[in-house]
């Protein structure tokens, strides 16, 4: 791009607008340490720093000419022992205006605002200031100007840079956009990753080649970098939003004109895409998706029919498994056996035992002993516990040989002899 003096800033302000902004992803910094750096700062940046926040409390410009102090809550009990404290080490005031009283967030401090009588006294105030308990209070002037906030700018650099090449760089590339009074680097677990926070004054000018102070140029979310010749995505307050559609700054989502002309491939209206549609479907959308989804699965069965036979067999076999429980059902229909009866003849069996028992010889009871133990010897040690008993009867485990194994799974014929083999 051209120089500075032959450079329109109207060009560059429209290429910058054009430019889709570039965003970070979300960072997770849960594990990660954030610090920060001075890389620059103006000798006047704390004496700003107060007269802003003086001026942003009583919300207009200070008195010309005088100055502020700033004192911990703990040094003075009362705030006209501050007042006797100015007078007795530096002189008599014309006036004074307790600041802090009036502002909204308690921050503790006691702020005065004191006009001198004479510019001697107030040149004293600045540069010797009090004594209180062996710590100096310097005033700070107020400034012009003050009603006017700082603004600091989250700026992203692109470009690699370190030390004086970095500062010297910023300084005349940011001094179009107002005065820099500092500038901070911001360290993620000590390494600079090119983010970093500006404070700069807006409202200053700057000076041509030529030495004419020239009106400053107004921020915007790709700001131009002289220096190095690009565009860096800054974030600042009152910044205007990014859409996170085109990407552009100036405006949001639900007005963006390059949404606007889509059309949408569900309902065919246009504003919006098919993953924001919220029209539901009708009823002949929804008939069309399940003839469409009957003719994919039609399709699949014809591509692979042993999936259908083996749904078909399953069925089947449902359905055979019904067929026996209803056959059961109908044979203890066909019993007819009542309660009554049941209990009928259960009585006729116990009297039938009752008589056995009668009738029964006598036997010897060493014999009893003798089958009592043969009864009650080790199942291990009778014949039932031989490999060659009869599963209904056998005490022992009965293990599968790898022949017999192999014919209860579906396996490839060459793993089967090779485990016969073995």
């Amino acid at each position: 791009m051209a120089t500075s003096d032959s450079m329109k800033w109207s060009q560059v302000a429209a290429r910058g607008a054009g430019l889709k902004v570039l965003t970070s992803s979300p960072a997770h910094d849960r594990d990660a340490t954030i610090t920060s750096d001075i890389l620059f700062q103006d000798p006047e940046y704390e004496q700003q720093q107060m007269a802003r926040k003086a001026a942003a409390i009583v919300r207009q410009a200070l008195t010309p000419d005088s100055v502020l102090f700033s004192f911990p809550s703990t040094v003075f009990l009362e705030r006209t022992d501050a007042y006797k404290a100015i007078e007795e080490q530096i002189g008599p005031m014309e006036g004074v205006r307790p600041l802090s009283v009036y502002d909204t967030r308690a921050h503790g401090n006691l702020l005065l605002e004191v006009k001198f009588v004479s510019p001697i006294h107030t040149t004293k105030a600045i540069q010797d200031g009090i004594t209180v308990e062996d710590i100096v209070y310097k005033g700070n002037p107020s400034v012009a100007g003050a009603e006017n906030p700082l603004v600091r700018v989250q700026l992203t650099l692109t470009q690699i840079a370190s030390g004086d090449e970095l500062k010297q760089r910023l300084l005349s590339s940011l001094r179009y956009y107002g005065q820099v009074y500092q500038v901070r680097r911001i360290l993620r677990n000590g390494y600079f990753e090119g983010r970093m926070t500006i404070t700069l004054d807006p409202s200053v000018g700057y000076h041509d080649e030529e030495g004419k102070l020239q009106d400053p140029q107004p921020l915007q979310r790709m700001l131009y970098l002289e220096a190095w010749d690009i565009f860096a995505p800054v974030s600042y307050k009152g910044a205007a939003p990014i859409c996170y559609y085109c990407r552009q700054a100036g405006h949001i989502r639900s007005k963006c004109p390059d949404l606007a002309k889509r059309r949408c491939f569900g309902c065919g209206q246009t504003g919006h895409t098919k993953r924001f549609c919220r029209s539901k479907p009708s009823e002949t959308e929804l008939l069309d998706q399940y003839l469409q989804a009957s003719a994919t699965r039609d399709a699949q069965d014809l591509e692979d029919p042993k999936s259908h036979e083996t749904a078909q067999d399953n069925t089947a076999g449902e359905q055979t498994a019904d067929c026996s429980q209803d056959e059961e059902t109908d044979t203890l229909k066909e019993m007819g056996t009542s309660k009554d009866q049941i209990l009928t003849v259960d009585q006729e069996i116990l009297e039938v035992t009752d008589e056995q028992e009668d009738q029964a010889p006598y036997v010897d009871i060493e014999m009893e002993d003798t089958q009592d133990k043969d009864d009650t010897q080790d199942p291990s040690l009778s014949i039932h516990a031989s490999k060659h008993a009869p599963m209904d009867v056998a005490v022992m485990m009965k293990v599968d040989t790898p022949s017999e194994m192999m014919n209860l799974t579906r396996v490839k014929d060459s793993t089967k002899a090779k485990t016969q083999n073995n």
